[in-house]
């Protein structure tokens, strides 16, 4: 796993695969904020989201607070303490490869303009 400075306070996250790039979010002061498009990113059979295995072990620790989607399309963010999405995730592998998958409705649903 790559780590790239942007600003600050901001790390992005990203893993590069058969040379392409992956969007595995950033971390922003004490939040892991990821950029997505809700209709893409969630499982709605099962009603889950996904957060990429190494992220999810490595990134999420102690200093973690907040794990937040973002789709700029929908205008919302979806936010969850960290402490509460490790006690909902399940792993599990639905594609390529393993990843934690964890419930939508345990996320704050806030729009945004």
């Amino acid at each position: 796993m790559k780590r790239t400075r942007l600003r600050k306070k901001s790390v992005k996250v990203e893993k590069i695969r058969n040379n392409t790039s992956m969007n595995l979010g950033k971390i922003v002061e004490d939040s892991y904020v990821k950029y997505v498009n809700f209709s893409k990113a969630v499982l709605w059979r099962d009603k889950m989201i996904s957060i990429h295995k190494e992220v999810a072990e490595n990134w999420l620790t102690d200093k973690i607070k907040r794990v937040v989607f973002v789709d700029t399309e929908k205008r919302e963010k979806w936010e969850a303490d960290t402490p509460k999405v490790k006690e909902n995730w399940t792993l599990k592998t639905v594609g390529q490869e393993e990843q934690y998958y964890v419930p939508v409705d345990i996320f704050k649903v806030i729009k945004f303009h």
